[in-house]
């Protein structure tokens, strides 16, 4: 006879007890033993897909990943991307966009001088581009023009941009 039928038929308070406790603690049991079998499977498993909510479950705490990839992030709540971010153990240290003197002070202040400039950009000017004429300012890698004293004033666009008038 199964523990619910004996606890319907128990008329004693002591037996009817004990048989909902043994019946609670089979229930803890159990549960135990499908958080193993999921881990279990986690931990097999090559590929785990999830929603970006899914990504903050407790069945994935203490669980890195090789590469988390977000489908269709364009479409994400930015907010939503950050749930998956601390899965991240490593960052990309080589940049293609700009010259390395002009990347230099990024590195230096954000990133703990990780940041190298890929040979394909690191000696990029803008008088080496067609069409540019030459001057001293296209040939310049870096060039800070300081304002003060200039009688300009700094306003703000649309997206809360700064540019002088």
């Amino acid at each position: 006879m199964t523990l619910n039928g004996k606890l319907l038929k128990a008329n004693d308070k002591g037996t009817r007890r004990d048989i909902q406790r043994e019946l609670r603690n089979l229930s803890k049991e159990e549960r135990k033993r499908q958080q193993l079998a999921v881990a279990d499977v986690f931990k097999g498993a090559d590929v785990l897909l999830t929603t970006l909510t899914g990504a903050s479950s407790r069945k994935l705490e203490n669980t890195s990943f090789d590469l988390v990839l977000i489908d269709e992030a364009a479409q994400a709540l930015e907010i939503a991307c950050w749930i998956a971010i601390p899965k991240v153990t490593s960052m990309l240290t080589v940049q293609y966009r700009m010259h390395e003197r002009i990347m230099c002070w990024s590195s230096e202040e954000l990133y703990d001088n990780k940041i190298e400039a890929h040979p394909s950009v690191a000696g990029h000017r803008l008088c080496d581009r067609e069409g540019v004429k030459k001057s001293t300012s296209a040939e310049s890698t870096l060039l800070l023009i300081d304002t003060a004293g200039c009688e300009t004033e700094e306003k703000k666009d649309e997206e809360e941009s700064t540019f002088i008038q």
